[in-house]
């Protein structure tokens, strides 16, 4: 008799047991799909964590603690070269957000003004990669510039405050520096008309231990996706309520 009721109690527990996805702002489908409700009408428990970035999605994937996280590609495949048991689900968007800035007071408005200069930037995230190349096309060696590595919200407080003179980061902490940033500021075509990718990531073996809960977050991604075109100002409305852009 014990043992059936552990049982019992072990298998509601599972069932309960919700499915976790990370992501930042910039995952910005998933959150239209839990706003608008699709996660529950498609009978999915899912709890929809917020990550300050891809990067930390991605180490929270690593750890157990949520099943996807959302992120850039470039972040999926600097940690998927040494985790080989990392794959990637679905791509939910493509986005030019990311804006290289900088205090007008610290820096000119030339490429070349960057020699010298602390820059914030998110080891690991595609700003990494972006400004890497930014630099490269400008003839600009990294040993001349001072990288700091920061999370996103931390570059839109270290340029408050000064402690760096440019940042590189996607919105909405773009809007956070413009709004906090007292001084002018330099903006720079960092990211010229390339997209980066955010792609939803997990365990390799996510679709044999949860492929039901699987399908159907991924059936509610495509309905909010359906929803950001034929619902726009909705849409639209449920993220600035959220995060205040």
């Amino acid at each position: 008799g014990y043992a059936l009721i552990y049982a019992s109690a072990v298998g509601q527990s599972a069932a309960a047991d919700p499915f976790r996805i990370g992501a930042s702002p910039t995952g910005s489908l998933v959150w239209m799909a839990e706003d608008l409700g699709y996660f529950e009408d498609n009978s999915v428990d899912v709890e929809v964590r917020q990550a300050s970035s891809g990067v930390e999605a991605l180490t929270l994937v690593q750890s157990g603690e949520i099943d996807l996280g959302a992120s850039s590609e470039f972040a999926f495949v600097s940690r998927a070269i040494h985790d080989p048991g990392l794959c990637i689900y679905a791509t939910i968007s493509a986005s030019r957000t990311i804006r290289l800035v900088s205090r007008s007071d610290r820096v000119g408005d030339q490429a070349a003004d960057l020699r010298g200069k602390r820059i914030g930037v998110t080891f690991g995230a595609a700003t990494r990669f972006f400004l890497w190349q930014f630099l490269t096309l400008a003839g600009i060696d990294e040993a001349d510039v001072t990288l700091v590595d920061l999370k996103p919200a931390e570059i839109t407080g270290a340029m408050r405050d000064g402690s760096i003179d440019a940042g590189i980061v996607w919105e909405p902490h773009v809007t956070n520096i413009r709004n906090a940033v007292t001084v002018d500021l330099v903006e720079y075509p960092d990211q010229s008309e390339q997209h980066y990718y955010f792609a939803l990531q997990g365990r390799c073996d996510l679709d044999e231990r949860k492929p039901k809960e699987l399908r159907q977050a991924l059936r509610a991604l495509v309905q909010a996706e359906r929803a950001s075109y034929e619902q726009a100002s909705e849409a639209h409305r449920a993220f600035s309520r959220r995060f205040g852009v």
